[in-house]
């Protein structure tokens, strides 16, 4: 048998099976490309529930309408016959002080479901339509990463401003804005976004840790869905941004594998030819 020729063949199908993947990937009916220059960037619109006093946790849900897009929703190329939507919960408020209009919490999870079967729906139910929201396929799973904010003075995970309103008075006409970081937990996703993108970020003991994603939302009244969680339910926007890498498929894994057997059985036949 010709070794040489064997490790070329071997070599020119792990470049053709690159070549045909690009850097486009499909996870669970959810495709993007993880050289784009805006990856990993996602927007979203989302209903949440309005907190009061210390202790409230903070949840909500939402729709991602576009990733990696820098003209606005694509949901027809990045999730063609599915959609990918989110829910959050676990965030307790830990300080709301009205003389400042800031407040931050603490913990926090936000999950992403797959869903071949669309079906999302806002509408006036006790659940404000959360059911339809998270009735997919786990995809991304994501926890609130703990830092320290100057600002503030203070550790959480979630920091907010209000610009107008108060979060005591929920008839108010409450507006602003929440900013924070996360790691990858888990979900079908979870190896293509394990990545560590952001650094050094900073702890009140001066030490720093990382996280995957940053995000940033904004909120607003909503005049409709008024059944969901404490008071007034709000509306609003959130934006992720992260990064994103090719994970190898098992076929690639396997002719690299064969490569490199090929490679060690070659070494050993010129050895024996030397002796």
């Amino acid at each position: 048998m010709d070794f040489k020729k064997t490790i070329l063949t071997a070599a020119t199908a792990v470049a053709l099976s690159g070549a045909a993947n690009a850097d486009i990937v499909n996870v669970g009916g959810v495709t993007w490309d993880t050289d784009a220059v805006s990856d990993f960037f996602s927007e979203a619109s989302l209903t949440e529930m309005q907190v009061q006093v210390t202790g409230d946790t903070l949840s909500g849900f939402g729709l991602i309408s576009s990733v990696n897009s820098l003209t606005g929703p694509n949901a027809s190329s990045f999730c063609p016959s599915c959609e990918l939507t989110f829910e959050f919960n676990n965030y307790t408020l830990v300080d709301n002080n009205p003389a400042d209009s800031e407040f931050y919490f603490t913990g926090g999870v936000l999950s992403f479901y797959v869903d071949s079967t669309p079906d999302y729906a806002l509408t006036n139910a006790p659940d404000g339509g959360l059911s339809t929201a998270n009735n997919g396929t786990l995809w991304l799973e994501l926890s609130g990463v703990s830092y320290f904010e100057p600002t503030y003075g203070e550790t959480g995970t979630l920091f907010g401003t209000l610009t107008a309103g108060s979060i005591s008075s929920p008839e108010a006409d409450e507006r602003g804005s929440g900013n924070g970081f996360f790691e990858v937990t888990g979900g079908l996703a979870a190896d293509y976004f394990n990545t560590d993108t952001f650094t050094d970020i900073q702890q009140a003991d001066g030490s720093t840790v990382t996280a995957d994603f940053s995000f940033s939302s904004s909120f607003q009244p909503s005049d409709a869905f008024s059944n969901f969680g404490v008071g007034l339910a709000l509306r609003g926007t959130g934006e992720l941004r992260g990064d994103s890498v090719t994970v190898p498929e098992p076929s690639s894994l396997a002719l690299l594998g064969l490569g490199a057997l090929v490679a060690g059985a070659g070494m050993r036949r010129r050895k024996q030819k030397a002796a």
